[in-house]
């Protein structure tokens, strides 16, 4: 639970840092409803490269090489926090990986887009990405060590954004991805019936219901624009009671539906 806690508060973060609030920081909640590739690496002798010793989500297969450039331990860590000093970034550095470390890390495939936060004109696809809306690697990563995680995130606010421990164990982790996976799932499944309008909206309300907040807002941008089913489907979640906390988000999807005054008998 008290991991659960720490990643909402982490995700909750992601969404102020946006508007000018927090840093940036990894977010479980939110790399896991991102990403397309979620990958189990070990590290090589290459600092850049790694192998996959397994795939979580997507189609990679143990014993793949892949290179990422910005979760490569620097030599000079000093110097790399002094580069990032200037560049008024964050200075803490992907750290070094010993041999039996292995790392988590959620991805999005050349030519895919972010779901929650980027716009679908969203430009610059090539190569492996960072699921994270702050498009650093960094924040995309958990490194596992001796059966603890850590995850660069700022901890404290106000405070510095480090490497810290995630409190949870490689079992609650996973826990949390694949129940993140099946959330996204069934996102994905919802939108690929767009002409059984009333299916649609349904599958969508489930998603609102759930505990998870990147499922409920992102399904909520969906109900927002899908007409009639969509505005009964909204009207009926306004007075949800386990939705309180969202009760804002549900009227302004409302507000935003053109069929908010559909027929209530729809169904």
């Amino acid at each position: 639970m008290r991991g659960l806690i720490i990643a909402a508060l982490v995700v909750l973060g992601c969404v102020e840092a946006y508007s000018g609030g927090i840093e940036p920081s990894m977010s479980v909640i939110l790399c896991r409803w991102e990403a397309t590739d979620i990958l189990v690496l070990s590290p090589t002798s290459d600092r850049a490269a790694f192998q996959v010793v397994e795939t979580i989500k997507g189609e990679a297969k143990p014993g793949d090489t892949i290179v990422l450039n910005e979760l490569a331990p620097p030599d000079d860590v000093a110097a790399f926090r002094e580069k990032a000093g200037r560049e008024m970034t964050i200075p803490e550095p992907p750290p070094a990986m010993q041999p039996g470390d292995r790392m988590i890390v959620f991805l999005l495939r050349p030519s895919a887009h972010l779901e929650y936060f980027s716009p679908p004109e969203a430009s610059n696809t090539d190569g492996w990405r960072s699921a994270n809306g702050f498009g650093d690697m960094r924040f995309s990563a958990v490194w596992l060590r001796n059966g603890e995680a850590f995850a660069i995130f700022q901890a404290v606010n106000p405070g510095p954004t480090t490497l810290s421990d995630l409190s949870l164990t490689e079992q609650e982790l996973r826990r949390q991805i694949d129940e993140g996976i099946q959330l996204r799932a069934s996102l994905d499944r919802a939108l690929e019936s767009p002409a059984d309008f009333v299916a649609r909206a349904l599958q969508l309300a489930e998603l609102v219901r759930s505990d998870d907040p990147i499922a409920q807002i992102s399904a909520l941008k969906y109900l927002a624009k899908g007409g009639s089913a969509a505005g009964v489907v909204l009207r009926e979640l306004l007075w949800y009671p386990k939705l309180l906390n969202r009760h804002s988000e549900i009227a302004a999807a409302l507000t935003i539906n053109t069929y908010r005054n559909s027929d209530p008998f729809l169904f």
